[in-house]
């Protein structure tokens, strides 16, 4: 497909350029029509029509990079959901095998194997969710409803709907934001962003610590910070965090699960508010993200 592109640009700007590049010798001709003029021009018209040529195949290579960029991603991404999708649905297919080869025995009895159906079930459900959320956001549908928020209220509700999973990792959770701090954005956005990042933090934790949320303001920006003191990441993957379904084992938690898309979105959902967000590691010392939100 990218080839056909490639193949029609350099058709049609051959086409109309050359068209241009006749009509102006043939005006010449019309003024000057001796045989000398007319071996010029000729001459002069081919010369044209090659750099023409070569021209528009330098021209197409430029135009087409950035499709075939995209058209890779598309392929990527498509291929990296098909290989995440297929590791839950092996895994609910293998025990419900099992569940119907031993049709006699009690829901009891079959509670592994309907506990691994369940786990995986609701894995897949998170992965779709999350597909459907890059979607929108690629097409550019759902757009940020922005809004005036409290953002200590916001942080401090997310944080206490983590509190009971943390305590069990022995994780405190601290918040360093003023109370009159505002924010314009949008209301499920930013709560799904600090879901993303404080679940991120407790799961690559890798051990007891803590984690703090912290934010200022000047007059243009509002800077966030959301830091941790766990095991950090490597720097060799701290480029690629942002990636879809990139995941950095070796510098996080074993036992943590995930498609790898979480950060992806929280770096969508920032951008869609015209924000940044980046992030600073050191390995066996923490991790820090850094937002920055216009006012």
């Amino acid at each position: 497909m990218i080839k056909k592109i490639k193949n029609r640009f350099i058709l049609y700007a051959t086409m109309v350029i050359s068209a241009i590049v006749v009509i102006t010798l043939m005006f010449g001709l019309h003024r000057n029509s001796s045989e000398y003029y007319i071996q010029r021009y000729t001459s002069l018209g081919l010369l044209l029509i090659i750099a023409v040529l070569i021209g528009s195949f330098l021209l197409s290579n430029l135009a087409v990079k950035p499709i075939q960029k995209a058209w890779q991603q598309q392929l990527d991404f498509t291929a990296d959901a098909s290989h995440e999708l297929r590791t839950p649905l092996s895994v609910i297919q293998s025990n419900l095998e099992i569940v119907m080869e031993n049709e006699d025995s009690t829901i009891a009895e079959q509670e592994k194997w309907l506990k691994n159906i369940e786990n995986e079930s609701h894995r897949m459900n998170k992965l779709v969710e999350a597909l459907l959320t890059l979607s929108r956001a690629d097409t550019g549908a759902h757009p940020p409803v922005m809004e005036r928020l409290s953002l200590v209220a916001l942080v401090n509700s997310k944080a206490e709907g983590f509190e009971a999973l943390a305590k069990e990792r022995e994780i405190i959770i601290r918040s360093e934001i003023p109370e009159d701090l505002m924010i314009h954005a949008d209301h499920g956005k930013m709560e799904q962003l600090f879901t993303i990042l404080i679940d991120n933090a407790i799961q690559y934790m890798g051990k007891p610590g803590e984690i703090c949320i912290r934010a200022a303001e000047s007059k243009k920006i509002v800077r966030i910070e959301v830091q941790d003191d766990g095991n950090g990441i490597a720097p060799e993957d701290l480029s690629h965090i942002f990636q879809r379904f990139y995941r950095a084992d070796k510098a996080r938690s074993a036992s943590a699960k995930g498609a790898g898309l979480g950060l992806t979105i929280a770096q969508m959902i920032v951008v869609e508010h015209k924000g940044t967000i980046r992030a600073e590691s050191v390995v066996g010392k923490g991790t820090r993200f850094l937002i920055e939100l216009p006012r």
